[in-house]
């Protein structure tokens, strides 16, 4: 299966085990946990699942569903009330356990894009990240809900203008752009960012 969770690396090993009973719950027993999330800091910090979704070619709907066949208890449950309840089950958990606030965060691998999972998520919300196959996130990287208009979109959509100048048109991409010795990043619309040479790299 190409799921992976990885918690915090100073998490105890009952951390580790808690979510892994979360899994087992859910009929995804079969999910490595690892605490690999390395970070330093004098202060506790706040707790952290990162789900890791690797090189599917199915919406995310269909990848958790496909996941949790195996369980008879689960069998048949729609794919993104899978993924609601898995995250639901992980807060409540960990919050739990920990004492403090962290978070859950899908991870699609082969695109780089991550998801938050911002406590208050709607069933359509849910629903629409169930619709997902390999996101697109070229601004942030990350994506976030818009109520506004039912869909998953780039954090960062409609806040940059494009960097070309007298441009005022909004940035939807961001390109690595070299000029001798020195690398910078740029927003571009679409328009600018078409006319760019295809050697250039996003």
């Amino acid at each position: 299966m190409d799921l992976t969770i990885v918690i915090e690396s100073e998490a105890s090993s009952a951390a580790q085990e808690a979510v892994e009973e979360v899994l087992a719950e859910h009929g995804l027993d079969s999910v490595d946990v690892r605490r690999a999330y390395i970070r330093e800091s004098g202060d506790p910090l706040p707790w952290l699942a990162l789900i890791l979704i690797n090189g599917t070619t199915f919406t995310l709907a269909t990848f958790f569903q496909e996941a949790i066949k195996a369980a008879a208890q689960e069998a048949g449950k729609e794919g993104w009330r899978v993924i609601r309840d898995l995250v639901e089950a992980l807060t409540t958990r960990r919050q739990a356990q920990e004492g403090r606030p962290g978070s859950v965060t899908l991870r699609f691998e082969q695109s780089e894009v991550e998801i938050p999972m911002d406590s208050g998520l709607s069933e359509v919300a849910f629903r629409r990240m169930g619709e997902l196959r390999n996101p697109s996130a070229p601004l942030s990287g990350t994506l976030r809900w818009d109520e506004s208009t039912g869909q998953w979109v780039d954090s960062l959509k409609g806040r940059f203008i494009c960097d070309e100048p007298a441009c005022t048109e909004f940035a939807t991409t961001s390109r690595i752009v070299s000029n001798g010795q020195k690398s910078t990043r740029i927003m571009l619309c679409d328009q600018h960012d078409s006319d760019l040479q295809p050697t250039e790299d996003h």
